[in-house]
Protein backbone atom coordinates (compact mmCIF):
# COMPACT_ATOMS: atom_id res chain seq x y z
CA UNK A 1 0.00 0.00 0.00
CA UNK A 2 2.74 2.65 0.49
CA UNK A 3 4.32 1.84 -2.61
CA UNK A 4 0.81 2.91 -4.36
CA UNK A 5 0.10 6.17 -1.95
CA UNK A 6 3.85 6.95 -2.88
CA UNK A 7 3.52 6.80 -6.61
CA UNK A 8 -0.34 8.10 -6.36
CA UNK A 9 1.24 11.13 -4.00
CA UNK A 10 4.23 12.03 -5.80
CA UNK A 11 1.98 11.76 -8.81
CA UNK A 12 -1.01 14.33 -7.44
CA UNK A 13 2.15 16.90 -6.31
CA UNK A 14 3.30 17.62 -9.95
CA UNK A 15 -0.98 18.83 -10.43
CA UNK A 16 -1.74 22.02 -9.76
CA UNK A 17 -4.43 22.65 -6.89
CA UNK A 18 -5.36 23.03 -3.93
CA UNK A 19 -3.77 20.90 -1.01
CA UNK A 20 -6.96 19.79 0.60
CA UNK A 21 -8.31 18.71 -3.39
CA UNK A 22 -5.39 17.02 -4.05
CA UNK A 23 -5.64 14.90 -0.53
CA UNK A 24 -9.16 14.18 -1.48
CA UNK A 25 -8.11 13.24 -4.82
CA UNK A 26 -5.02 10.85 -3.32
CA UNK A 27 -7.70 9.07 -0.90
CA UNK A 28 -10.12 8.66 -4.02
CA UNK A 29 -7.85 7.02 -6.00
CA UNK A 30 -6.16 4.95 -3.55
CA UNK A 31 -10.09 3.81 -3.34
CA UNK A 32 -10.29 2.89 -6.38
CA UNK A 33 -7.67 1.12 -6.92
CA UNK A 34 -8.16 -0.86 -3.29
CA UNK A 35 -11.64 -1.63 -5.39
CA UNK A 36 -10.92 -3.06 -8.52
CA UNK A 37 -7.75 -5.48 -6.89
CA UNK A 38 -10.68 -6.41 -4.74
CA UNK A 39 -13.25 -6.60 -7.19
CA UNK A 40 -9.76 -8.89 -9.74
CA UNK A 41 -9.00 -11.24 -6.10
CA UNK A 42 -12.92 -11.63 -5.81
CA UNK A 43 -13.35 -12.83 -9.73
CA UNK A 44 -10.24 -15.14 -9.19
CA UNK A 45 -11.43 -16.92 -5.88
CA UNK A 46 -15.00 -17.37 -8.03
CA UNK A 47 -13.48 -18.81 -10.79
CA UNK A 48 -11.31 -21.30 -8.44
CA UNK A 49 -14.32 -21.96 -6.77
CA UNK A 50 -16.21 -22.34 -9.68
CA UNK A 51 -13.11 -25.29 -11.09
CA UNK A 52 -13.26 -27.05 -7.59
CA UNK A 53 -17.43 -27.48 -7.41
CA UNK A 54 -17.21 -28.85 -11.03
CA UNK A 55 -14.07 -31.06 -10.37
CA UNK A 56 -16.28 -32.39 -7.53
CA UNK A 57 -19.53 -32.81 -9.46
CA UNK A 58 -17.75 -35.20 -12.15
CA UNK A 59 -15.86 -37.13 -9.64
CA UNK A 60 -19.61 -37.17 -7.94
CA UNK A 61 -20.58 -37.70 -11.22
CA UNK A 62 -18.08 -40.72 -11.87
CA UNK A 63 -18.84 -42.86 -8.75
CA UNK A 64 -22.18 -43.23 -9.21
CA UNK A 65 -21.75 -44.27 -12.78
CA UNK A 66 -19.36 -47.04 -11.34
CA UNK A 67 -21.90 -48.07 -8.51
CA UNK A 68 -24.49 -48.06 -11.24
CA UNK A 69 -22.32 -50.45 -13.41
CA UNK A 70 -21.74 -52.64 -10.59
CA UNK A 71 -25.16 -53.02 -9.87
CA UNK A 72 -26.05 -53.24 -13.43
CA UNK A 73 -23.27 -55.91 -13.70
CA UNK A 74 -24.55 -57.63 -10.24
CA UNK A 75 -28.15 -57.52 -11.68
CA UNK A 76 -27.22 -59.36 -14.80
CA UNK A 77 -25.32 -61.69 -12.82
CA UNK A 78 -28.43 -62.30 -10.83
CA UNK A 79 -30.76 -62.62 -13.68
CA UNK A 80 -28.37 -65.30 -15.55
CA UNK A 81 -27.92 -67.31 -12.27
CA UNK A 82 -31.76 -67.41 -11.45
CA UNK A 83 -32.60 -68.28 -14.90
CA UNK A 84 -30.50 -71.01 -15.79
CA UNK A 85 -31.68 -72.50 -11.95
CA UNK A 86 -35.28 -71.88 -13.16
CA UNK A 87 -34.39 -73.77 -16.23
CA UNK A 88 -32.77 -76.63 -14.75
CA UNK A 89 -36.12 -76.21 -12.41
CA UNK A 90 -38.50 -77.11 -15.25
CA UNK A 91 -37.02 -79.66 -16.80
CA UNK A 92 -36.76 -81.38 -13.28
CA UNK A 93 -40.71 -80.76 -13.57
CA UNK A 94 -40.39 -81.99 -16.85
CA UNK A 95 -38.20 -84.96 -15.72
CA UNK A 96 -41.01 -86.24 -13.54
CA UNK A 97 -43.70 -85.74 -15.72
CA UNK A 98 -41.55 -88.61 -17.78
CA UNK A 99 -40.94 -90.78 -15.08
CA UNK A 100 -44.77 -90.51 -13.87
CA UNK A 101 -45.41 -92.02 -17.42
CA UNK A 102 -42.88 -94.91 -17.29
CA UNK A 103 -43.59 -95.57 -13.64
CA UNK A 104 -39.54 -95.66 -13.30
CA UNK A 105 -39.23 -95.68 -9.54
CA UNK A 106 -35.32 -95.32 -9.89
CA UNK A 107 -34.97 -91.89 -11.45
CA UNK A 108 -38.01 -90.92 -9.41
CA UNK A 109 -36.09 -90.35 -6.16
CA UNK A 110 -33.36 -88.27 -7.71
CA UNK A 111 -35.37 -86.32 -9.82
CA UNK A 112 -37.64 -85.06 -6.59
CA UNK A 113 -33.97 -84.97 -4.92
CA UNK A 114 -33.03 -82.54 -8.05
CA UNK A 115 -35.82 -80.52 -8.03
CA UNK A 116 -35.96 -80.09 -4.57
CA UNK A 117 -31.76 -78.56 -4.63
CA UNK A 118 -32.41 -76.56 -7.43
CA UNK A 119 -36.03 -74.85 -5.58
CA UNK A 120 -33.63 -74.47 -2.76
CA UNK A 121 -31.16 -72.69 -4.86
CA UNK A 122 -33.23 -70.29 -6.66
CA UNK A 123 -34.86 -69.36 -3.10
CA UNK A 124 -31.71 -68.32 -1.29
CA UNK A 125 -30.22 -66.55 -4.21
CA UNK A 126 -33.34 -64.77 -4.32
CA UNK A 127 -33.74 -64.57 -0.83
CA UNK A 128 -30.35 -62.96 -0.52
CA UNK A 129 -29.53 -61.16 -3.33
CA UNK A 130 -32.93 -59.08 -3.77
CA UNK A 131 -33.84 -58.65 -0.09
CA UNK A 132 -30.00 -56.85 0.09
CA UNK A 133 -31.47 -54.64 -2.57
CA UNK A 134 -34.52 -54.17 -0.94
CA UNK A 135 -32.81 -53.64 2.58
CA UNK A 136 -30.17 -51.13 1.01
CA UNK A 137 -32.69 -49.01 -1.00
CA UNK A 138 -34.71 -49.00 2.32
CA UNK A 139 -31.63 -47.81 4.46
CA UNK A 140 -31.39 -44.81 1.34
CA UNK A 141 -34.81 -44.23 1.95
CA UNK A 142 -34.81 -43.83 5.81
CA UNK A 143 -31.29 -42.03 5.64
CA UNK A 144 -32.66 -38.95 3.15
CA UNK A 145 -35.91 -38.95 5.45
CA UNK A 146 -33.74 -38.26 8.55
CA UNK A 147 -31.16 -35.86 7.01
CA UNK A 148 -34.25 -33.70 5.79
Amino acid sequence: MSILHDTLRKYISTQDGDAELKSRALKQLEAEIIQEIVSLKANEIAKVAADREKKRLTSVRRQEMVRKLQDAQRAFFIVVILGLLVGMVGNQFTEMISALKNSADAFWMGTIGALALLLASVYAIFRSEYFAIADKMLEKILRETNEE
